[in-house]
């Protein structure tokens, strides 16, 4: 482990394969991502994994590293930090990996990279990491999600379980999932009505899952809760 990010700047023979961001991606804060990679990137040869939420969130990557593979990661994962520094996992890590766009360079440099990348991340045998050829459909479905049921656990201090056993389904959660879809295929991403409810039902009941909108509001033990229907 180290302090830093690395450089290879002065290096002419070493170079890392793969430099993987999985912080949040918020790109008005600085020090930008770019900023923070740059130095251990390797023009040309390491490929950038954006393990982010979020669209477009390539394109200022892509702008400062165009001759590099840049992939996509999306997650589904379960975790709590119980107490300080102790993390819980409560199901399997499933990624789903693929390459964005770059003109700058051929299109199988970066599938070959997402493909290569998606064995190695399975190896251990304690992650499920499939490559998928859209990257950009994947983060819609993901979307379908983190625009919904994440806001909403927030704003009512609850969890996806406790929404499931509500009217706050029918009422809230599904109508601004049905917004999501219809932006998709405004953007020619055709989502299948089964991707609602899959969303819907992605936690398992017996968890009481709080998304990490929601943990992150009850951190600042706000007073305002609101009450399930």
């Amino acid at each position: 482990m180290v302090n830093n990010v690395p450089s290879v700047q002065d290096s002419t023979e070493s170079h890392y394969d793969y430099v993987v961001c999985c912080m949040k991606n918020i790109q008005d804060i600085k020090p930008s991502i770019t900023d923070i990679i740059r130095q251990a990137i390797t023009l040309g040869k390491t490929a950038i994994v954006l393990v982010q939420n979020g669209l477009n969130i390539e394109k200022p990557i892509v702008e400062a590293f165009p001759t590099n593979p840049v992939l996509s990661g999306v997650t589904f994962i379960g975790s709590h930090e119980p107490s300080p520094g102790v993390i819980e996992h409560t199901f399997k890590d499933i990624m789903l990996i693929g390459s964005f766009d770059n003109p700058n360079i051929d299109q199988t440099t970066g599938q070959a990279a997402a493909q290569d990348f998606a064995t190695r991340y399975s190896a251990g045998r304690r992650t499920d990491c499939t490559y998928v050829e859209d990257a950009n459909r994947s983060r819609w479905e993901k979307l379908l999600y983190n625009g919904t049921l994440n806001p909403i656990c927030a704003v009512m201090r609850t969890d996806t379980s406790s929404l499931r056993l509500s009217n706050s389904i029918e009422g809230l959660v599904r109508p601004a999932m049905e917004e999501i879809r219809a932006a998709a295929t405004a953007k020619g991403y055709e989502l299948p009505q089964s991707a609602v409810q899959k969303m819907i039902d992605i936690d398992s009941m017996d968890l009481f899952f709080k998304p990490s909108m929601c943990v992150d509001a009850i951190k600042v033990r706000s007073p305002s809760v609101v009450q399930l229907p």
